[in-house]
């Protein structure tokens, strides 16, 4: 099971470190284009400290895999990859400045940042400064652009795009609809910022639709740094408690947020009075530190380890617990393939100058935990899929979470069908 004590967190950074030599330095003088030595450095901003921190180091972990793979495999037209990892401390003025140094110090293959308000900082000093960026994580809107529309110049995701003109987003109100029917009202919880607004907004218009024309209950915001959320978790309760029928929960936090919600909610019992409870972001960033004590939720993100089951997820997977003794989140998987898709991008330019890199990364097709993945060469958005998994609390499964089901949704049309999970997946075997 993973742990989150100090002991572990001492543990972990023997096993980065030990990966890191493997790797190649996470930090130092090589630029982006390459020195003397072959090594091509690819700058990764990531939030090392503060609220978000776990996922900092998931986002770290996840990426010195893809590169510990590539290098293991001859590098990239015969050169190694590298890392330099700053700390963007999910705060957006020390994220801008973290991209301002490593464009200083010449590493202009830029990728990572875990928030929205952090993936659009840095977007926002990418043409100034000569790089490139890659998000993994980070699923506003505005990062890319929307169905047929122009991205913007040398931005490019590999991860999610959550808005109100996505397939999927306009679809999952009837999907949870579907999983869960009879259900006649969603209440909904999630951080007061940009996104949670847009979330909220989103999954409301769109219930209106539905057979049967379910409505938004109790609609709650958080602070984003917020730990305390009992007077939050005492409101939602308070209207659960008034008319407990039919009644569902949107869960909008992620991260320790979420954890925090079950936790904190727990005591109140109310939880079970709920059809459904949906949560989102990355569910092994949430659900490991609850040591196998949770209600069973559906999570919507991009990634759950036992999902597909094809040789690039195998192998990240695999690699992954054997360095770090735990199964990997999508923070982890994402930042995996945003790695990949860097050195597919600079291979297929035969070069690391950024403009080169970025022409490569317009249209790019490259191997990722969900197989392959393309990049959209007008959006500069990748044909991520979302994930759908049905989780609940266990011991014995690893790292405490049981995967019960999978739906994988087509970035497309959001059609949908089952992937693999905790009993089907090859890879659970001798796990």
């Amino acid at each position: 099971m993973r742990r989150t004590n100090v002991l572990a967190t001492v543990t972990a950074t023997v096993l980065v470190t030990g990966l890191t030599a493997a790797c190649g330095s996470s930090s130092g003088g090589s630029g982006s284009s390459g020195d003397s030595s072959g090594k091509i450095t690819l700058g990764m901003l990531a939030p090392l400290t503060g609220t978000f921190a776990q996922a900092g180091v998931d986002m770290s972990d996840g990426a010195k895999i893809a590169v510990k793979q590539i290098n293991a495999s001859g590098g990239v037209n015969g050169q190694k990859i590298s890392l330099d990892i700053r700390d963007d401390g999910s705060d957006a003025t020390k994220t801008s400045q973290a991209t301002r140094d490593l464009a200083s110090a010449g590493h202009k293959l830029i990728m990572g940042a875990y928030t929205s308000t952090e993936c659009l900082a840095v977007k926002s000093l990418i043409a100034s400064s000569g790089s490139v960026y890659v998000a993994p994580t980070c699923v506003s809107g505005d990062l890319t652009g929307g169905p047929g529309q122009k991205g913007a110049d040398r931005v490019y995701r590999t991860g999610l795009r959550s808005a109100g003109d996505q397939p999927v987003d306009k679809s999952i109100p009837k999907i949870m609809n579907e999983l869960a029917p009879g259900t006649k009202t969603w209440d909904y919880f999630g951080y007061d910022y940009s996104y949670g607004h847009e979330q909220s907004a989103t999954f409301k218009a769109n219930l209106s639709s539905l057979p049967g024309s379910p409505k938004l209950g109790s609609n709650v915001f958080i602070p984003l740094t917020s730990q305390n959320f009992r007077p939050y978790v005492s409101k939602l309760a308070t209207a659960v408690e008034s008319d407990p029928t039919g009644r569902g929960l949107f869960l909008g936090t992620y991260g320790v947020g979420t954890g925090s919600f079950l936790q904190q909610a727990s005591s109140f019992n109310f939880l079970s009075k709920y059809k459904m409870i949906w949560t989102t972001g990355d569910p092994w960033d949430v659900f490991t530190a609850l040591k196998g004590k949770f209600p069973t939720v559906w999570n919507q993100y991009d990634y759950v380890w036992a999902a597909y089951d094809n040789p690039t997820n195998n192998a990240f997977v695999k690699d992954f617990k054997k360095a770090y003794g735990h199964m990997p989140g999508a923070n982890a998987a994402e930042s995996f393939n945003a790695v990949m898709a860097y050195a597919a991008a600079i291979k297929k330019a035969g070069s690391t100058d950024p403009q080169k890199v970025s022409d490569a990364l317009a249209g790019l097709t490259f191997k990722s935990t969900q197989g392959t993945t393309t990049i959209d060469a007008t959006t500069h958005q990748a044909n991520n899929n979302a994930v759908l998994s049905k989780l609940q609390g266990d011991p014995s499964s690893p790292d405490g979470i049981k995967i019960l089901r999978t739906v994988i949704v087509q970035p497309k049309d959001a059609s949908y069908k089952d992937g693999s999970n905790s009993t089907t997946n090859s890879i659970n075997k001798g796990q």
